[in-house]
């Protein structure tokens, strides 16, 4: 009888505690930064922000994210982070990313002139920015999902 009542208890516990626990939000990407520039390597640095709606701290362990330019997939972000976010707060982190104009335009069979033509004479110019960010908690791991499009120029 006393197993039952325990665990009677515990799946209450169980129950109540799940509805308490919420979602880690992905807010933002911004700020962003070019921090060297030549045709063999471009290097950016932005802003991620994220929100901890939890009352307890959890740590944010990595970020995994592609960018695209105009709907060309042009660099990867695969960042280790290891920060802990604060309980009830959003958390700010910097991402650095960087990819060769040189090698992304063979990609896209296109030269110079005709990527800055394009984005010259293109109306918008859209960054979309799709992954996730790995956060744990006591063994628990979570990917909150990261998805924006940034549309500039109209």
């Amino acid at each position: 009888m006393r197993t039952h009542f325990t665990l009677l208890l515990l799946t209450i516990f169980l129950a109540s505690c799940q509805d308490s626990i919420k979602d880690i939000e992905f807010k933002t990407i911004n700020n962003m930064d070019v921090k060297n520039w030549s045709m063999d390597n471009v290097i950016v640095g932005a802003n991620v922000t994220l929100y901890n709606p939890n009352p307890v701290s959890v740590k944010l362990e990595k970020f995994e994210f592609d960018i695209f330019l105009n709907d060309r997939n042009v660099a990867k972000v695969n960042q280790d982070v290891a920060v802990d976010m604060k309980a009830e707060q959003n958390f700010v982190s910097q991402v650095v990313f960087s990819f060769s104009p040189t090698k992304e335009l063979k990609k896209f069979n296109m030269s110079p002139l005709e990527i800055g033509m394009e984005l010259l004479t293109n109306k918008e110019v859209r960054f979309k920015y799709s992954g996730f960010a790995k956060i744990s908690k006591g063994g628990l791991k979570i990917d909150v999902p990261i998805e924006e499009v940034i549309v500039m120029g109209k």
